[in-house]
């Protein structure tokens, strides 16, 4: 079986490296690499110190055998120390729940940024309408003081032309007979 394409890290040639059971060769300068714990089986990416999980992709390095429990290489498809096939099919599984968790934690950031984005609108619209609110009722107030305004007015001129004519009924009442004295 042959690996992605790597740098390798003793010549630095970008070269497909063939894989034995804990380690691989270079076929450039025939150079040795620790495959466990180093090498991710998902990107290639080569890790300088031995790890149980990818930096990059999150995918696990080293598997447990079911059969041993002895630690191997994720990319080995036989258990170094029984030999025992090891399932490839839950490796496959367990990168579609990772993969189907990314996607789903993705999503639901991205219902929490709508979310917030939202009520932060909705915050918006609600001062918008409240300032409009606010300005329509104070129009209210100022039109109906004017319209008070304008009715005392017209009271008062009406009182007026009622004290008018009262004076001018009183005058034209009270006229005639001192004029026939």
């Amino acid at each position: 079986m042959r690996l992605k394409d790597i740098e390798c890290p003793n010549c630095g040639a970008v070269a497909p490296i063939a894989q034995g059971e804990k380690e691989a060769r270079c076929d450039h300068c025939g150079g040795v690499l620790d495959l466990f714990q180093s090498l991710c089986p998902e990107c290639g990416f080569l890790h300088l110190a031995a790890r149980r999980t990818c930096i990059r992709c999150k995918a696990a390095i080293v598997r447990a055998c079911p059969n041993c429990r002895e630690d191997n290489w994720a990319g080995l498809e036989r258990c170094s120390h029984c030999g025992r096939p090891l399932d490839l099919l839950e490796i496959m599984s367990q990168s579609r729940v990772r993969d189907t968790r990314a996607r789903l934690d993705a999503q639901q950031e991205e219902v929490f940024a709508i979310k917030e984005s939202e009520a932060a609108q909705s915050e918006a619209r609600m001062a918008e309408y409240s300032e409009m609110e606010r300005q329509r009722l104070e129009g209210i107030a100022v039109r109906s003081a004017q319209q008070r305004r304008r009715e005392q007015l017209l009271l008062r001129v009406a009182l007026l032309v009622v004290a008018v004519v009262l004076v001018l009924m009183l005058v034209v009442s009270v006229l005639p007979p001192l004029m026939g004295q």
